[in-house]
């Protein structure tokens, strides 16, 4: 450090702070002691007398400077100090390093303190650095062991300053344990003081799991148990009893609310659980006969075991009345199988009628054909749509088919040969092969669409079992022979599906072009818009015309090319011709504007502008709206397959056993356990319903009508789950 030079010397003498012996003015040192007679100015570095009151350069009082000095110097190996014991070495190192003495003789101790900390401090350092792993090591293991307060000691023993975000995580983890411990105990203590048992068995439980092998605790849970478990079979008991009386009195409603009131997670005796589940199920009996909306063999099978539980009540005889009745009623028109028993309307789609869709109406219909389609309601709708495109009378024509090889092309017609009168349309699904053979001859005066058969070959083996594709194909192909077989077919037409998941459909508006153009933007479009490189994709498109002159709308339905060429194979060996390959998504809005949306439907009142039709299959449903110009369509991920999962899972069963649950089998001991989890897998595909038709009504049109088709449509609490709000399925 830079010292200045004294700016003069007086004639005073000046006096050692050290010995006190005046010295001449001229002298640096004592000549006594050899202390130091001029120290610097701490403002201004100039030289000053040892016994000079003001600086002589910049008038600070020197005292007060140096009396200063030592009090910051202090302040700062106390900040060091504390910096140290909190584990920021570092930190305290920076702060001694910034202690300076100003060359000044009478701070030399502190700086030699200062220096003396510094290698102190980074002796400690490198210690605990040495130990911060074992130190953490240790406390995670008690930790893991759940001993929380030994795990605190040892994370004690690590400085806040060397705990890095490892570290602190576990730190915070330990502190909240022993907080919750701490908290929770307390909980205890007053429940315990004031006789309040029933609510501390979760918060016990949970200190069983905090503080594991704590005998005292261990101790007090069982007795909690014990106190809480004969506490609800009380209340269960009375409660069961007062049920009992109601359903005597036919007073089911008030049964059931009584009924609602019992814990289900009480834990009650063989009898007396018994005797709940059977109130239960005849309060669910009752409540399902009550709202049934269709008579169904599923229907009448509630009815026989209603009466065999309450054969003398007069309300239930009075249901019963009801329904025979309504199942004596012909519909006025083949699209349904049976008359509504009460009015049906989707709450959640501001009331539109719901219409369970069966049949076919303005059509021929053999009788061979026709007891089919009653006997599989909404099983042919798919169908239906694929054969209408074959006899050239379906609204939208698009042709997945493509090319395959030599061997295939010598039977499959190309688009522009001509087709005959009559063609199958052959469904391709989860659960079986449905065929319906639709016959329109041209030349006659009535017009008229003839059903001549409809056949159904179901799998020899589940195709939700199957685990490779090669085992789907050798399952499918077998009942593509036993079609053939069953029904003669020969070298006829046939249009098949290709399933709506395997399918990707755009809409988009495009000006009015001539065709050539029209092609050349169409494949703009497809390659933009598909996201398949083009030669694994095969793709057509239908063009509305807009009322707009100068514009129209375009959907483009694309697959890629190896989920086409299976089906295909399968139809390889039998003399089929297949003409067309359609989206089952497509064939369901054929099907849907031949049946609903046609001036030839409007003579039995069903012309509609807008109707939304969801066809319910076993892996997945397809949700259409439809118009005359126009629709959109989406793949649900619902099925009757995803509702046997959900039963095995909830009563820990094999998929068969969930399957036969779930078509009511006799076996099942209580219906009203099925219904409750079948309700959530209803709530989930109502709700993606209500979301996928709010995001497509903007483009087509509200829906006049909910249609409801498909395999899936015969399972009993469908349909009524459409009627019900959100909010109604959330309070049941």
């Amino acid at each position: 450090m830079s010292v200045k030079e004294p700016p003069g010397y007086t004639d005073k003498d000046i006096q050692c702070e050290e010995c006190g012996k005046a010295n001449d003015a001229d002298r640096r040192f004592c000549s006594a002691c050899g202390t130091r007679l001029w120290q610097p100015c701490h403002s201004c570095e100039s030289q000053n007398a040892v016994n000079a009151t003001f600086c002589g350069s910049c008038g600070e009082n020197l005292a007060e400077q140096l009396s200063k000095s030592i009090e910051r110097i202090n302040k700062l190996l106390g900040n060091a100090k504390r910096s140290c014991q909190e584990g920021n070495y570092y930190q305290a190192i920076d702060i001694l390093r910034s202690i300076t003495d100003y060359g000044d003789s009478r701070l030399q101790d502190f700086t030699a303190k200062s220096e003396k900390m510094q290698v102190q401090v980074n002796t400690l350092r490198v210690e605990k650095e040495s130990m911060l792993e074992e130190l953490h090591a240790n406390a995670q293991e008690h930790f893991a062991a759940k001993q929380y307060r030994q795990a605190a000691e040892w994370m004690a023993k690590i400085p806040v300053g060397m705990r890095n975000a490892k570290i602190r995580q576990t730190a915070s983890a330990i502190e909240e344990c022993l907080s919750e411990i701490k908290s929770l105990s307390a909980i205890v203590q007053e429940g315990l003081a004031k006789k309040q048992y029933s609510a501390l068995l979760p918060i016990v439980e949970r200190l069983c799991e905090l503080k594991v092998n704590d005998d005292r605790l261990l101790e007090l849970r069982e007795k909690l148990h014990a106190h809480q478990t004969s506490s609800q079979a009380t209340a269960a008991k009375s409660r069961a009893k007062a049920a009992a009386a109601f359903i005597k009195q036919e007073r089911y409603k008030d049964a059931a609310a009584e009924l609602r009131r019992i814990d289900d997670s009480a834990e009650l005796d063989g009898t007396l659980q018994q005797t709940i589940d059977q109130a239960r199920e005849i309060c669910w009996l009752y409540n399902e006969l009550e709202a049934l909306c269709y008579v169904t063999p599923q229907g009448l099978a509630l009815v026989k075991r209603f009466q065999k539980f309450c054969p003398q009540s007069e309300a239930g005889k009075q249901l019963v009345q009801r329904i025979r009745k309504a199942a004596s009623v012909r519909p006025k028109t083949p699209r349904e199988r049976n008359v509504p028993i009460r009015p049906m309307n989707c709450a959640s789609l501001d009331n539109v009628p719901v219409v369970w869709w069966n049949g076919f109406a303005d059509c021929n219909v053999d009788s061979q054909a026709s007891a089919v389609l009653k006997e599989r309601p909404g099983q042919f709708t798919v169908a239906y749509g694929l054969a209408l495109q074959g006899i050239q009378q379906s609204a939208v024509k698009t042709n997945l088919l493509f090319e395959t090889r030599p061997s295939v092309l010598r039977k499959i017609s190309a688009r522009t040969r001509s087709l005959d009168d009559s063609v199958w349309g052959i469904d391709v699904g989860a659960s079986g092969v449905k065929a319906i053979l639709l016959t329109f001859d041209k030349k006659s005066d009535d017009k008229q669409i003839s059903v001549d058969s409809a056949i159904r070959i179901p799998y020899s083996s589940p195709l939700t079992t199957a685990t490779a594709d090669e085992e789907r194909a050798v399952v499918v192909a077998d009942a593509v022979q036993r079609l053939v077989d069953e029904a003669a077919i020969g070298k006829a037409q046939a249009v098949v599906n290709v399933s709506g998941p395997k399918t990707l459909g755009r809409f988009f508006s495009v000006p009015t072009l001539k065709p050539k153009k029209l092609k050349d933007l169409i494949q703009y479009e497809a390659k933009h818009q598909i996201p398949v490189p083009e030669p694994e994709v095969t793709f057509d498109y239908h063009l509305w015309q807009s009322n707009e002159q100068d514009k129209g709308s375009v959907c483009l339905v694309a697959a890629r090319r190896d989920q086409i060429r299976p089906t295909l194979d399968v139809f390889e060996d039998s003399e089929i011709q297949v003409t067309s390959v359609q989206s089952t998504c497509v064939a369901l809005y054929n099907a849907c504007y031949s049946q609903f949306l046609t001036s030839d439907s409007e003579s039995n009142g069903h012309k509609s502008n807008c109707v939304a039709a969801l066809d319910v299959g076993v892996e997945s449903s397809v949700l259409v709206l439809a118009s005359s110009n126009g629709f959109r369509f989406r793949n649900l991920p619902y099925g009757l397959h995803r509702l046997n999962q959900m039963l095995a899972n909830r009563f820990g069963c094999n998929y068969k056993r969930a399957e036969l649950m779930r078509l009511r089998s006799e076996s099942n001991p209580w219906l009203h356990k099925v219904d409750s989890a079948l309700s959530e897998g209803f709530a989930d595909l109502r709700a993606d319903l209500l979301r996928s038709l709010h995001s497509m009504i903007p483009d087509v049109g509200k829906p006049e009508k909910l249609i409801v088709t498909g395999g899936g449509s015969n399972q009993h609490g469908l349909i009524r789950s459409f009627l019900e709000t959100l909010q109604d399925s959330q309070s049941d």
